[in-house]
């Protein structure tokens, strides 16, 4: 391995359906949301990966206590470790599909 360190963009839209303590805390229903994710790569080995960024976006339709917000503006932090499927064992390193599991921890502040 060569190169050991990259970065990556990411542009994400999602629709949450999340309630959380069965809406006693807070509950996201059909909530649309559009971010932009700007991270750092560390390439531990052909396998595991690890990958730190920021993102910025918006919040769409949050239902939050039973209060309807239209739009929220977000900024958070992420970390994550990935491991990839596409290391020569399970697929080929060239594959045209890298698919990978990632497990990691991501923190938002929402401003109205």
């Amino acid at each position: 391995m060569t190169n050991k360190n990259g970065f990556e963009i990411n542009q994400d839209f999602l629709d949450y359906n999340v309630q959380i303590l069965d809406s006693k805390v807070t509950s996201f229903d059909s909530s649309l949301s559009q971010s932009v994710r700007i991270a750092y790569n560390r390439y531990l080995s052909r396998t595991w990966e690890l990958s730190t960024g920021i993102n910025n976006g918006f919040l769409f339709n949050q239902t939050q206590e039973g209060q309807l917000i239209r739009k929220s503006y977000l900024l958070g932090i992420d970390a994550d470790v990935r491991f990839k499927l596409y290391n020569g064992t399970f697929f080929k390193t060239s594959a045209r599909v890298g698919p990978y599991f990632s497990f990691g921890y991501n923190v938002n502040y929402l401003t109205n």
